[in-house]
């Protein structure tokens, strides 16, 4: 990450300068307007000139790329990019009880949520109910799940892929806010999680049961 916006981050989300603004409605709507603007941008044949420059600050080994540099269009493109075939074969294919990673990432995992929240998840009112919305909150079941945490960097391929084999029961789009979700703010008070936009997909898997 560039200086300038680690230390933007850093004083958004860790001081009490940056908590106070937090307050304000008009600073989520200048979050949510250069989230907006950023992702217009990156969708626009005009970002395919920043591709080499995105490469070059978050040290992206775009030899790993399905395909050369130059053709990508945009920088979305390049940001969602395919991998060559071959670099990420799947582990044990035959065998559906194991679970693989769903990305390109760091992960931690869990054996359940207090741990999470106690040494990872700093916001105040998280929960698995919050996380994943209506419906689940109630079931005792989430209170017992572990819980895996995979953290993509910028320099990461941003395709998901199915962890385990089952049937897509629910898909739910939650959360309007736009916070950063870098180390530093899922550190802080903030409720990251629980209130950024997202998507919670739900499976039913006969090896693994419910997952989501």
């Amino acid at each position: 990450m560039p200086p300038f916006m680690a230390v933007r981050e850093w004083v958004l989300y860790q001081t009490w300068i940056g908590r106070l603004l937090l307050m304000l409605p008009f600073t989520w709507w200048i979050l949510g307007w250069q989230h907006i603007r950023v992702a217009k941008h990156a969708d626009s044949p005009k970002s395919k000139k920043d591709v080499p420059i995105f490469i070059k600050t978050y040290a992206v080994d775009a030899s790993a790329a399905e395909k050369p540099v130059e053709d990508y269009p945009t920088l979305q493109a390049f940001f969602t990019r395919r991998l060559k075939a071959g670099l990420r074969p799947v582990a044990a294919p035959g065998d559906n009880s194991v679970a693989v990673q769903p990305a390109d990432s760091r992960q931690v995992v869990y054996e359940t949520v207090d741990g999470a929240h106690k040494f990872w998840i700093k916001g105040r009112h998280f929960s698995i109910g919050k996380l994943m919305g209506p419906g689940y909150e109630s079931q005792d079941l989430w209170k017992r799940a572990a819980i895996a945490i995979n953290r993509l960097s910028p320099s990461d391929i941003h395709r998901l892929h199915a962890s385990v084999s089952g049937r897509i029961v629910n898909i739910t789009q939650l959360g309007k806010r736009y916070m950063a979700s870098e180390h530093i703010a899922v550190q802080s008070r903030m409720d990251i999680m629980t209130e950024n936009d997202r998507l919670v997909m739900e499976f039913d898997s006969k090896e693994s049961g419910t997952v989501v």
